[in-house]
C-alpha cells in the first residue's frame, strides 16, 4: 500500500475555490509532503507542489477521467454516448489525438491582428449594456456571454446568432458541476441540437479529409468537439475575465497603464498565475503509473492542485506577491501535457479585451460595484460582484 501523509479535513479543499482566500489550504498541503498527500474523506491522492503537479501533468501513465465519471447530473444515454463522452478532453484512445490537432484548425489565427478584431466587435456588441446601465449584474452577464459568443464568432457564426449561444452552452455545462442547478434532459438535448445545428451551418471545414488522419474520424467527432471547447472555454474564460476584474478592484492595476498592450497582457497573465480560474483537475492513476519511482495504486484518483503549483516558490519566486514584470512566469492553470487546452493564448486574448471593454464602457466601475464573494464550485474560481448601496 503507498504511505503518504494524510489530509483530514479534505472538505477543506474541495471547498478551496470557492474561499475568500484559499491560498493558506494550498500552502499548508504543500508543506505536507513533497509528492503526495492522501485526502482521507474521499480517499483520493493529492498533488500540491509545482514537480509533482508538473509531472502527472505530463505522464500520460495518468489519465483523464472518463466522461461519465466527470458527470455531476444525468443527461441520458444518447447524449452521454453522442456528445459528452466524444469529447477529447475525456478521452485517451488514438483517435482523441486525430480529433485534437484538427482541433487546432480554428485557433491557428485566433489570436492574431484579424481574430482579435473580431472578439472585440463581439465584446463591444455585448458590452452596450454596460454602458447604458452598469451595475454588478450586467458586468457579470456581459462575462458569462463573452467566451461563447467570441469563439463561436471566430469560427464563423455571425456576431448577432453567436451572441446567442450562451445559453444553450451554459446548460450544457450545468451538469459538470454540483453545485449547478439540474437540466431536463430535454432542454440538454434541445441546447446540443441547437449548438450543432449553427457550427454545421456555418463552419466550412466540417467535411474535408479529417477523416483520413485515422478510422472512424469524421464530422461528427469535430462538432461534438467543438461544441466541446465552447464548454471548456466558458468557465476558464469567464473566470478569468473577472479575477482580471476583481484584481483591479483589489488595486492591483493602480499606476498601470493598461492602454498599453503589453501592460494589460502582463496584467491578464499575471492575474492567471496569482489567482487562476481553474484550480483543482483530476487524473486516474494506469497500471505501471509512478511518482518518483514509488508505484501508484492503478485506479487511485489524483486530485492535482493547478492553483497551489502557481504559488509554490519552486516554480515562481515570491508567488505571493502580484508582479506584472514577473520573469520566466509559470502557469499550470490551462493544464498541460497532452491535456493541455489548446486554446490557452485565445482566453487570454478573450479575457483580456473582454476586460478592458468593461474599463472602457464603465469608466467609474471601482466606485459602482465591488467584490461580494465567489461562486460555489468544486474547481473553478468565480467572482460575483454586487454594487455599491
Amino acid at each position: 500500500m503507498l504511505q503518504c501523509d494524510v489530509l483530514e479535513d479534505g472538505d477543506l479543499l474541495r471547498r478551496a475555490p470557492s474561499l475568500d482566500d484559499p491560498y493558506p489550504v494550498y500552502a499548508a498541503i504543500r508543506r505536507r509532503a513533497e509528492w503526495l498527500v492522501r485526502d482521507e474523506a474521499s480517499d483520493c491522492l493529492v498533488v500540491a507542489r509545482a514537480a509533482a503537479v508538473d509531472a502527472v501533468l505530463q505522464d500520460p501513465a495518468f489519465a483523464t477521467p472518463p466522461a461519465a465519471d466527470v458527470l455531476a447530473a444525468p443527461v441520458g444515454a444518447d447524449l452521454l454516448d453522442g456528445f459528452y463522452a466524444k469529447l477529447v478532453r475525456w478521452r485517451e484512445d488514438p483517435r482523441a489525438q486525430a480529433v485534437r490537432r484538427r482541433l487546432v484548425f480554428p485557433l491557428r489565427e485566433a489570436t492574431g491582428l484579424r481574430g482579435r478584431q473580431r472578439i472585440a466587435a463581439v465584446a463591444d456588441r455585448l458590452g452596450e449594456p454596460l454602458s447604458a446601465q452598469p451595475s454588478a449584474e450586467a458586468v457579470e452577464t456581459f462575462c458569462r456571454r463573452l467566451p461563447t459568443a467570441a469563439l463561436t464568432h471566430l469560427m464563423g457564426v455571425p456576431g448577432a446568432e453567436a451572441a446567442a449561444l450562451a445559453e444553450p452552452i451554459a446548460r450544457l455545462c450545468a451538469p459538470l458541476s454540483p453545485h449547478a442547478p439540474a437540466q431536463p434532459i430535454e432542454a440538454l438535448e434541445r441546447s446540443y441540437e441547437t449548438l450543432t445545428g449553427v457550427l454545421s451551418h456555418h463552419i466550412g471545414f466540417l467535411d474535408d479529409d479529417v477523416g483520413a488522419a485515422a478510422p472512424g474520424v469524421g464530422a461528427d467527432d469535430l462538432l461534438a468537439n467543438l461544441v466541446g471547447l465552447c464548454l471548456q472555454a466558458q468557465e476558464a474564460t469567464e473566470g478569468l475575465t473577472l479575477n482580471c476584474l476583481a484584481h483591479h478592484l483589489a488595486g492591483r492595476a493602480d499606476g498601470v497603464d493598461l492602454l498599453q498592450f503589453d501592460a494589460r497582457s502582463a496584467f491578464v497573465e499575471e492575474t492567471d498565475r496569482f489567482d487562476p480560474a481553474i484550480q483543482l483537475t483530476r487524473r486516474i492513476a494506469r497500471d505501471g503509473a509512478a511518482l518518483r519511482g514509488v508505484p501508484v495504486p492503478e485506479g487511485a484518483t489524483v486530485i492535482v492542485a493547478l492553483a497551489a503549483a502557481n504559488r509554490d516558490p519552486e516554480a515562481n519566486p515570491e508567488p505571493d506577491r502580484f508582479d506584472l514584470y514577473r520573469t520566466a512566469r509559470r502557469s499550470f492553470a490551462f493544464s498541460g501535457g497532452r491535456h493541455a487546452c489548446p486554446g490557452r493564448r485565445l482566453a487570454a486574448a478573450i479575457a483580456e479585451i473582454g476586460f478592458m471593454t468593461i474599463l472602457t464602457r464603465c469608466p467609474g466601475v471601482a466606485e459602482r460595484i465591488a467584490l461580494g464573494g465567489y461562486r460555489p464550485s468544486h474547481n473553478a474560481r468565480l467572482p460575483s460582484f454586487e454594487d455599491f448601496a
